[in-house]
């Protein structure tokens, strides 16, 4: 069964002519808002990395701008005293938009329309001006926190000479990606490196045999064991990871009728520990630098693994990434994402469906968490892009963080 590549380029187009409608809730409608105007940003694949960057501060600012009118909560970064009266919507509204401008300016346009249309809704009066006020003050005191962090650090990994197991750049990508992400502050976390739960299998191992017949068999773009149904799940995931993440956490925030300051805790954590993950990842895939399906199955197993049976023209279904294999960067941000959904509601219960390309393309429904963590990592391995390993050992990192940031951030008082 044939599959071809899915061009990116048509995907992106695609995802940038549509945007989703707004929610109810004024945190679920910012938080859509800001996913439309993040992904338009940064475009497809590449950028997700820092879409998530930018959902992390602005959901922190709007946590902090509520919590300062409603104090239930220990403060993220910014300890304000807000005037009496000041509209939780307005303030909001502001601080979102003052995160979003700032790091997605060549959508200003846009976000001058929502913050008119958003603004427009509330009576004019002292409250709706002092919760304005509120939400730029401390916006502008979190960017000034976050602005330096590292991520744009031109330093360039060096790729090591071809070996047994170790990681090369693959076609359709230039230079090796997300490598400055290594040394970005964490926002919650403490230790980086105490996530590791000690690497990727060896390669003579009986865990790495099975990872690699599994990929070389189902992850091909000729595989013959490969259904239709799983291609729709490896297709479906190669969107920006965080996208249907917060449409879960938006549709457990409605149908738990949660309240603006309860909503706005929820999308704070969520995108902490997303972007916490990513520092985790990238640490560990460039300490590691293990290699992907496609440099492993081309190179014959390597010397490492004589018993594996390579096919030197093998190509996987979808392309793979211009980074290492170990973590996988879905699994374990996806397994973040789940760790923070299951502490806030252990029920593991969401309704919710997602378009990868609006009106065209593969639709998902889920109706747990775990499920979509699940579906994650066999998305990568049938996608012939990560081994299994990395994408079970991501998701368990990125569950530990969740639970890490639940467990710190944003007390009750």
């Amino acid at each position: 069964m044939s599959r071809p590549l899915v061009p990116l380029a048509v995907v992106a187009t695609a995802f940038a002519l549509t945007f989703e409608p707004a929610q109810a809730d004024v945190v679920t409608d910012w938080n859509q808002t800001a996913i439309d105007v993040t992904h338009l940003t940064v475009g497809f694949g590449g950028g997700s990395w820092f879409q998530v960057r930018t959902l992390a501060h602005t959901h922190a600012a709007i946590f902090d701008a509520v919590n300062a009118i409603e104090r239930k909560y220990t403060p993220y970064a910014v300890d304000v005293k807000a005037p009496a009266g000041s509209s939780f919507d307005a303030a909001v509204a502001s601080a979102a938009y003052t995160v979003l401008a700032a790091e997605s300016p060549t959508q200003k346009a846009t976000l001058d329309r929502a913050l008119a249309v958003a603004l427009a809704k509330l009576p004019d009066g002292t409250g709706k001006s002092d919760g304005v006020a509120l939400g730029r003050e401390v916006a502008t005191k979190l960017l000034a926190q976050r602005n330096d962090d590292g991520v744009t650090d031109p330093a360039l990994f060096q790729v090591p000479p071809p070996a047994p197991g170790v990681w090369q750049q693959t076609p359709q990508f230039g230079p090796p990606i997300y490598f400055a992400w290594r040394k970005v502050p964490p926002m919650a976390i403490k230790d980086v490196r105490g996530y590791d739960i000690g690497g990727p299998p060896a390669l003579d191992s009986p865990r790495f045999a099975r990872d690699y017949n599994e990929a070389k068999a189902v992850g091909a773009r000729n595989s013959s064991t490969r259904s239709a149904e799983q291609t729709a799940v490896a297709i479906y995931w190669t969107v920006q990871t965080m996208i249907p993440w917060n449409k879960a956490a938006q549709a457990a925030a409605t149908a738990r009728n949660l309240s603006v300051l309860e909503s706005a805790r929820l999308f704070a954590l969520l995108n902490i520990a997303a972007h916490d993950t990513q520092v985790v990842g990238s640490e560990q895939k460039y300490r590691y630098n293990f290699w992907r399906p496609y440099n492993a199955i081309r190179y014959a197993g390597g010397p490492g693994s004589p018993a594996l049976v390579g096919d030197p023209n093998w190509e996987p279904v979808i392309n793979t990434p211009g980074f290492p294999d170990y973590p996988s960067g879905h699994c374990i941000t996806s397994g973040g994402a789940l760790g923070v959904l299951l502490a806030l509601f252990p029920d593991d219960k969401v309704s919710v469906s997602d378009t990868h390309i609006p009106r065209t393309g593969v639709v998902r429904s889920w109706t747990s968490f775990t499920q979509m963590a699940k579906e994650v990592e066999d998305a990568r391995v049938w996608g012939g892009i990560h081994f299994r390993s990395a994408d079970e050992d991501g998701t368990r990192m990125g569950r530990k963080i969740g639970l890490d940031v639940v467990a710190t951030l944003m007390r009750p008082l």
